[in-house]
């Protein structure tokens, strides 16, 4: 009976050591929500197909990201194909876009003075934690001359000339210039008779 007590003893053991190995080498949860599969980030752009800009003006719109996939943190947004400085971009950067709850930008387009009449065909790029991903749609943007100013408001504009103002001469100062010129005429006559006559 020694020998079957041994054996039962030491299967027993077994069997708690076993059950110690699984125990302590299970992992402990951390709150990450762990994937079977690889989660492929996507994306959609709402925005206008094309805008036009005038130079020397300001033009703002929208540009929204919605239906994301996975989320992304930290992402800016710029315009490819478009002169970097004659754009600004509010906010800067999206501190996370989720799944849950589309992300707006705003895009001021500032056109200088004297920028050529064309249209760029631009593109949305996104930079961020994740990765970088260009949007398949593009936006078209015309740029325009600014509109002529009507003659009225260009007059309006000219600088006043300063003009001088020449007093009228009082009614009393003509009559003794006249008086005056009346009495050496009256003389060079009376002085004329005088010699013919003497």
């Amino acid at each position: 009976m020694e020998f079957p007590f041994r054996s039962l003893l030491l299967f027993s053991l077994t069997l708690i050591a076993v059950a110690m190995v699984i125990f302590i080498t299970e992992p402990v949860p951390t709150g990450d929500i762990v994937l079977d599969f690889p989660c492929s980030i996507s994306f959609d752009v709402a925005a206008p197909s094309s805008i036009e800009a005038t130079a020397e003006e300001t033009t703002s719109f929208d540009v929204t990201i919605e239906n994301m996939k996975c989320g992304i943190s930290h992402a800016s947004l710029t315009l490819d194909e478009f002169p970097v400085e004659w754009y600004a971009v509010s906010p800067s950067y999206a501190a996370s876009i989720s799944p849950v709850e589309p992300f707006t930008y705003s895009i001021d387009l500032i056109i200088p003075e004297g920028a050529s009449e064309r249209v760029y065909v631009a593109s949305f790029f996104i930079k961020a934690n994740e990765g970088q991903f260009r949007q398949k749609g593009s936006i078209d943007i015309s740029i325009v001359a600014p509109l002529e100013k009507p003659q009225a408001e260009v007059a309006a504009e000219q600088p006043n000339l300063n003009l001088t103002l020449i007093e009228p001469i009082e009614e009393s100062e003509l009559t003794f210039s006249f008086l005056v010129s009346f009495a050496i005429v009256l003389g060079a006559i009376t002085g004329v008779l005088y010699a013919f006559f003497r």
